[in-house]
């Protein structure tokens, strides 16, 4: 599963990521990406913790 997310977009878990239960524990163990998309010319990227504070990613 790969999510992808505008970086300076909120951070919160989305509705699908809760309908699909993509963080809770199964037996299938699937895997997940995080993709953060940012602006061309944009800095490096600073604080990315904050989407990965309630995300169980691979």
């Amino acid at each position: 599963m790969i999510i992808a997310a505008e970086f300076d977009g909120r951070h919160e878990i989305y509705d699908i990521e809760k309908n699909l239960k993509l963080y809770k524990e199964s037996v299938l163990r699937k895997k997940i990406y995080l993709m953060l998309l940012h602006p061309q010319n944009s800095a490096h990227a600073k604080k990315s913790k904050k989407w990965l504070e309630k995300r169980k990613i691979d």
